[in-house]
């Protein structure tokens, strides 16, 4: 069936080749009494084989050339007929005017397979990168840490994580500020983090900052982000942890060593311990 279906194609094609030959010697015989005989057979032939390596390919061009070189040798308009000195100028000409004719065709005919070529590979990164995006937002979606992508003014993605942990939809950030989800003590340093990190500067991966929630709640994240490309353009992703419960623990924590240490310093008791293993007193 793929054969049949090629002998056809070749069939088409160089039917089409043999059918501009009569076309142009048909119009030829209408302008020759207008534009005389040569330059009427230069326009046609070059018209005919110019439309066929368009229409059909380098190939059939060539027979298109070929044949309307021997019909206008032998077949000469009627009007004016050819010397023989005009017919050797005609020939000559006919021959550089179809041999640039071929290589127009043939020159167009390897940029079009290049542009096949790039749109094809174009094509295979698309696809390729669109693989990866949906295997990143599957990834995503399931993960516990806050996810979010942004140009230093407006999220493109947010994943649900993010949503639960600042009560934000994207849509309303993209809407307002986008900074608004960052405690105001932290607000401006963010800000110049982002633009040192557009600006190729070195700035800390990882850091903890407070956050205010859309019901105005204050909690402490820990905060990672890295420079990446996504949709063509520099943007920054950046993972979100809620820490508040270890920072209310680690608050707790201290404000009893701070009792602890001003209750023996107005008690005056002075203590000691014993580290047995190693024989060391620490008073």
């Amino acid at each position: 069936m793929q054969a049949l279906s090629t002998n056809h194609t070749f069939l088409l094609r160089h039917g089409v080749a043999l059918l501009s030959v009569p076309l142009a010697v048909v119009v030829r015989d209408d302008l020759s009494p207008i534009i005389r005989n040569l330059a009427a057979l230069l326009a046609t032939v070059t018209a005919a084989v110019i439309f066929t390596a368009w229409l059909a390919g380098t190939g059939p061009a060539a027979v298109t050339a070929i044949v309307s070189l021997a019909a206008g040798l032998y077949f000469p308009a009627p009007v004016y007929p050819l010397r023989s000195h005009e017919r050797m100028v005609h020939e000559a000409t006919s021959l550089v005017v179809c041999v640039s004719a071929l290589l127009m065709s043939a020159a167009y005919r390897v940029e079009l397979r290049r542009r096949e070529e790039v749109d094809r590979e174009l094509l295979e990164e698309r696809h390729a990168l669109g693989e990866a995006e949906e295997k990143f937002r599957a990834v995503a979606e399931i993960c516990s840490s806050a996810i979010l992508i942004h140009d230093g003014r407006r999220p493109f993605y947010m994943n649900r994580a993010s949503e639960e942990l600042f009560g934000h939809t994207r849509d309303e950030l993209v809407a307002g500020d986008m900074w608004q989800i960052v405690h105001p003590d932290y607000r401006d340093l963010l800000k110049e983090r982002a633009a040192a990190r557009f600006r190729g500067e070195q700035v800390p991966d990882r850091y903890e900052i407070k956050i205010i929630t859309k019901s105005g709640e204050e909690r402490w994240v820990d905060v990672g982000a890295r420079l990446i490309s996504f949709e063509g353009k520099p943007c920054i992703v950046q993972n979100a942890f809620d820490i508040t419960p270890r920072k209310h623990t680690e608050e707790i924590l201290r404000n009893r060593e701070e009792h602890y240490r001003a209750a023996i310093e107005v008690g005056r008791i002075g203590t000691w311990e014993w580290e047995i293993a190693q024989n060391k007193v620490i008073f």
